[in-house]
């Protein structure tokens, strides 16, 4: 069987550090099993190739000169899944790579652009939807819940008679302010442990080394650890200092303790302030909070906003990705009469229907073609690869929201089509609709199609009785 392919491109060197390509290959490992991965790059130093070949089916080196970007966009067919992670990539290039007809999906920590990937994923805490500016089909995936983590990390591990202390800020660090904290950490005579982790772009190691010679801290200098060792570090300690980045989202998934977050960059000012908000951490300027109700209270929250599950979240969203890449929706014609007459007669459509009686034909084709002439009605049919049918949905202006009914045909039923066309119908219609609003009557006995529209974020208005039918209401706002 053919996997769906999925390009990855991201970049790191020491002036952009390596937190872009660290959650890119994250992402690559979440997905696996189930998709053909490539990564693409333009700095391809020893430490990202080694680490991506792990993840990743084959590399691609890109230029380092602006030349790049349409050498990237050479590479894609049309078929493929995108992942963009760098704030270099503007609304003209996620466009290029829309049109080529490729699913987009930006990974995104300062929402400074207009976004017209399919997804955006940010992992931040307290991003709120409002602070983005996307087109009304973008799908927003916010917060803790899609944390981009290696899977060391999502399995919590504690070594509670352990008292060392993790110093990790970042593939780069290039203000060497790992070495301040050194410095902090002598001045308080930390008698503990000390790793201090760097990166392959980090070059003050010298620095570190004749601090350590001279310094009465045990200190241990590690670099370019693999995901394993670095997740066994963290485990070990109960204090770290890292930046609001990556790192420290590693550190509360994989053990938790007491945090000292270190900003050293502007990009990370979100994360710092969820963090200090929601009593997740603490500034490095309080190292050490000498009350153990506070620090239990802020381990305790650590458990609440980092659950392990990301991972799996995740990994739905490419699959709705995936049949959609595969699966498309067309608008009706004239020629598709005979097939929404087939299935609208069908014995299970009729159960489930408003109006329980079989359609005659002259009846349909008259409803059909009127419908077919209006601009307050829209029909689509979900097709797959093949060209075969599998469903129809259509919205009807009714006051101020619009109508869903659809219908599945018998051969694809119980296969999760009713969810996907639903997707795919709301995602077209915020395209050709801007802001329109969404309403549905569902049979209270239909256990799975109110399963769907509960699971799409539908709310339920009322409960209304229509033919001496219970029906549920429905609605949702087309930009949520």
């Amino acid at each position: 069987m053919i996997k769906q392919k999925v390009f990855f491109r991201a970049d790191g060197n020491s002036e952009i550090g390596l937190g872009h390509v660290i959650r890119s290959l994250a992402l690559a490992e979440m997905l696996k099993e189930d998709f053909d991965r490539v990564f693409a790059t333009r700095f391809l130093t020893d430490y990202i190739n080694t680490e991506a070949r792990k993840v990743c089916n084959d590399i691609i080196k890109l230029p380092e000169s602006d030349e790049h970007f349409d050498a990237f966009l050479s590479c894609l067919s049309g078929n493929e899944i995108v992942v963009l992670d760098n704030y270099f990539f503007d609304t003209d290039y996620q466009k290029a790579i829309k049109n080529k007809g490729c699913k987009l999906v930006c990974i995104d920590d300062i929402h400074d652009k207009h976004f017209v990937a399919d997804v955006v994923i940010n992992h931040a805490g307290g991003v709120r939807k409002e602070s983005y500016i996307a087109a009304p089909y973008t799908y927003l995936f916010l917060g803790t819940d899609y944390a981009l983590l290696r899977p060391e990390f999502l399995k919590r591990e504690e070594k509670n008679d352990t008292f060392s202390l993790l110093i990790c800020l970042g593939g780069a660090d290039k203000e060497n302010a790992t070495l301040q904290i050194l410095r902090l950490l002598e001045d308080k005579q930390f008698p503990h442990q000390c790793y201090v982790v760097v990166g392959d772009a980090f070059q003050y190691q010298q620095d570190l080394i004749n601090f350590q010679q001279t310094s009465k801290l045990n200190i241990e200098i590690l670099k370019n650890l693999s995901a394993q060792k670095m997740a066994d570090i963290m485990s070990q300690c109960r204090y770290a200092i890292c930046p609001p980045s990556t790192v420290s989202c590693e550190y509360l998934s994989k053990r938790g303790g007491e945090l000292y977050l270190k900003l050293i960059a502007d990009n990370q000012k979100d994360i710092y302030d969820f963090y200090l908000k929601n009593g997740i951490a603490f500034d490095v300027s309080e190292l050490f909070v000498n009350d153990s109700l506070t620090v239990q209270r802020c381990i305790e929250t650590q458990r609440k906003y980092f659950d392990g599950q990301s991972g799996e979240r995740i990994r739905s969203i490419f699959r709705i990705l995936e049949n959609e890449q595969k699966l498309k929706l067309r608008k009706a014609t004239i020629n598709d009469a005979k097939l929404l007459f087939d299935w609208a007669n069908d014995d299970e459509v009729r159960t489930t229907a408003v109006i329980k009686k079989k359609i005659e034909w002259e009846e349909h084709i008259h409803w059909f073609t009127n419908k077919l002439k209006s601009n307050q009605s829209h029909i689509f049919i979900l097709t797959d690869a093949e060209n075969e049918h599998i469903g129809v949905v259509r919205f009807d202006k009714e006051d101020d929201a619009f109508m869903i009914s659809y219908s599945i045909d018998k051969s694809h039923r119980r296969k999760g089509m009713g969810l996907l066309i639903l997707q795919l119908g709301c995602k077209k219609m915020r395209e050709e609709v801007p802001n329109c609003t969404f309403k549905a009557l569902v049979q209270t006995d239909n256990t799975a199609s109110n399963k769907i529209f509960v699971t799409l974020g539908f709310s339920l208005e009322k409960i209304e009785t229509v033919k001496e039918h219970i029906f549920n209401v429905y609605c949702k706002d087309g930009n949520k």
